[in-house]
């Protein structure tokens, strides 16, 4: 996802992105829908927060509803 912000979701890699459109669903949940394990949607979270600077999967919801991914 590009952007002229000052954010940085133009690090987001495809995978993170993917796993962030799913957000508003649980870690397991979204690991079955991505054919992927709970631990790699995990660090898929972790990296996601700390790029974007969010402390919990309520902040990233709230961010990407505002910036149209969800």
């Amino acid at each position: 996802m590009k952007s002229n912000t000052s954010t940085h979701e133009e690090t987001l890699t495809k995978a993170e992105l993917e796993v962030l459109l799913h957000i508003q669903l649980p870690e397991k949940l979204i690991a079955e829908k991505l054919f992927r394990s709970p631990n790699t949607i995990r660090r898929h979270m972790f990296n996601i927060r700390t790029k974007l600077r969010k402390a919990n999967k309520a902040e990233l919801a709230v961010w990407a509803a505002k910036k149209g991914v969800i």
